[in-house]
């Protein structure tokens, strides 16, 4: 196959071209000029430039088999039309130049993401599901981390999410990822062509300069002070770069039309508990504040069921834990 990865700067483009690449497939990657940190890899073809930039995108897609869409801005930054710019008006771009110049991709391969949810799902021992809205600013100034119920009151236990639940995200950037799996979807429609979205959970591993395993071993490493919103005890899903790579070549090889899947490890754990294993892994005591305050619009509690794409042949292989003592090794060598 002739894949094309865009974002191939980031960990997770890094990592699927390494995975692809060992298969036998060929990989051109699109990477964005701004990046400090280049990854590049010696058998990828890179072009660097911006995804509105047509006469760069061309060069790019020209004889691709499969497109997998990595690019995309990410994290808490302040305004809107940012992610607007690089998220959607990128992508629409992309799929428009497919259009123009007639190119036969057959496949596109979308990371998405788990935060398009917003809040995850919930279960009441007494009424069943539940699938709250974002908390109000009215309840978080109460400091009332939970959900409750309802119907009775009682506070409701978080459950995996599966991929129909619905959509009730706060973060412009969340929105960017459902607005762009719709675009998608539908163009491959249009193409006769197959659009496959990946909602990924928290990635991680080597090569990762931003995200929440970064910043703690940032901290921690440095002797700054970790210090978790609310109470710490906000359970999320994190994924290994590594298992991430596998689904999307799953995707490629092996599912037959269009379609989102969740793509987590099943095993989710608290922001204290991913604070005490990078701490114990790194073998430094570090300090711990938890602020007892809380940030706009986040959620408190998300994890996935995986069991769709796990239908299809996926299994995660790498745990929290193995994947910690990995990124550390990683993080030592690169940073020493």
């Amino acid at each position: 196959m002739n894949i094309l990865i865009t974002g191939i700067n980031g960990a997770l483009g890094v990592t699927t071209a390494r995975a692809a690449i060992r298969m036998g497939h060929n990989v051109k990657g699109f990477g964005h000029p701004s990046l400090v940190r280049k990854k590049k890899i010696e058998e990828v073809e890179y072009i660097e430039g911006d995804l509105q930039d047509k006469h760069k995108l061309k060069k790019c897609l020209r004889n691709t088999d499969v497109l997998m869409h990595f690019a995309s801005l990410t994290g808490f930054h302040k305004g809107l039309s940012g992610y607007v710019q690089s998220n959607i008006l990128g992508t629409t771009t992309l799929l428009d130049v497919i259009d123009e110049e007639n190119f036969p991709v057959q496949k596109i391969i979308f990371a998405s993401s788990a935060s398009l949810y917003g809040e995850g799902a919930y279960r009441c021992r007494i009424h069943g599901n539940i699938f709250p809205s974002i908390r109000s600013t009215e309840q978080l100034k109460q400091k009332k981390w939970d959900h409750f119920c309802p119907e009775c009151g009682e506070v409701i236990e978080p459950v995996p999410t599966r991929e129909d639940k619905k959509k009730v995200n706060g973060h412009i950037y969340a929105v960017t990822k459902q607005v762009c799996e719709k675009i998608i979807h539908d163009f491959a429609v249009r193409h006769n062509a197959i659009g496959v979205s990946l909602r990924f959970s928290i990635l991680f591993g080597p090569n990762q300069f931003k995200g929440i395993i970064p910043l703690f071993s940032s901290k921690i490493t440095s002797s700054d002070c970790v210090t978790l919103s609310e109470d710490g005890k906000q359970i999320r899903d994190f994924i290994y770069l590594e298992d991430a790579a596998k689904s999307a070549i799953l995707a490629m090889n092996a599912i037959p039309e269009s379609d989102s899947f969740n793509v987590g490890s099943e095993r989710p754990v608290s922001l204290i508990t991913l604070q005490r294993l990078l701490e114990q892994n790194f073998g430094i005591a570090s300090r711990l504040e938890i602020s007892n305050d809380y940030r706009e619009d986040d959620i408190r509690h998300l994890f996935l069921d995986c069991s769709k794409i796990k239908g299809f042949g996926f299994l995660p292989e790498i745990s929290l834990e193995e994947g910690i003592r990995k990124y550390i090794n990683w993080y030592k060598d690169h940073y020493k």
